[in-house]
C-alpha cells in the first residue's frame, strides 16, 4: 500500500518549507485554543450544552480532543492573564508557552502586573529560562498559600492568634502540616 499525494512536493526544500509552515500553525494554535476557552468561560457558553459547569465542559472537550485537561487549563490560564493585564497578543512569543504558564501562576498568586511584564520580557529576551520561572512560581505560590492559610486561620480563631505564644506553637506545628497537605493536593491537580 503506497501513500498517494494529491500534489506531491517537488523537492526537499519544498517539503521542509511546508513542514515549517505547519509547525508554525500548530505553535500558534495554543493561543487560539486558549482564547476560545476564555470566551466559553467568560460568556458561560458551556451552559448551552448539558454540562453544569465550565470544568465539566472542559473535561469533556479534552476527551474529544484526546488531550489532557491540564493542557487546556494551561492555555486558558495564560489567556486569562493576558486579558487581565491587557498584554498585546501580537507581542506574545508563542514559543514561550511553558514559561508563560509559570508567569500566569505567579500572576494568579500576586496580581503584580509589573513583575509579570518584567518576566515576560525576560523570557522573550532569553534572559531567564522557563525552568527558572517555574522555580520562582513555586516559591511565590507557596508563600501566597501560606499567607492565605494564616489569614484564614486568624479570621477563624480570632483572639487566639493575638497571643503570640500560642500563635508560634500553632505556626510551628499545625500550619506547616496543613500547608504541605494543601500544596500536595494543589500540585497534583495543577501539575497533572
Amino acid at each position: 500500500m503506497s501513500l498517494k499525494l494529491v500534489h506531491p512536493p517537488a523537492n526537499l526544500t519544498t517539503i521542509e518549507s511546508e513542514i515549517n509552515q505547519m509547525s508554525e500553525m500548530l505553535r500558534q494554535g495554543w493561543l487560539t485554543v486558549g482564547e476560545r476557552l476564555f470566551i466559553v468561560e467568560h460568556e458561560q457558553l458551556y451552559k448551552q450544552s448539558h454540562h453544569k459547569s465550565f470544568t465539566s465542559w472542559l473535561n469533556s472537550l479534552s476527551e474529544k480532543l484526546d488531550t489532557k485537561p491540564s493542557t487546556l487549563w494551561k492555555y486558558l490560564k495564560i489567556v486569562r492573564m493576558i486579558e487581565d493585564i491587557n498584554y498585546p497578543k501580537a507581542k506574545i512569543n508563542l514559543k514561550n508557552v511553558t514559561g508563560l504558564e509559570q508567569v500566569a501562576r505567579i500572576y494568579e498568586a500576586t496580581k503584580d502586573v509589573e513583575q509579570v511584564l518584567t518576566l515576560i520580557n525576560q523570557l522573550d529576551e532569553k534572559a531567564i529560562k522557563s525552568s527558572d520561572v517555574k522555580k520562582l512560581a513555586k516559591e511565590i505560590v507557596c508563600e501566597s498559600l501560606e499567607n492565605k492559610v494564616l489569614l484564614e486561620n486568624k479570621a477563624t480563631f480570632g483572639s487566639f492568634f493575638n497571643n503570640q505564644k500560642y500563635f508560634a506553637t500553632l505556626k510551628a506545628s499545625a500550619i506547616p502540616i496543613f500547608i504541605l497537605s494543601t500544596l500536595t493536593v494543589y500540585w497534583v491537580i495543577e501539575l497533572s
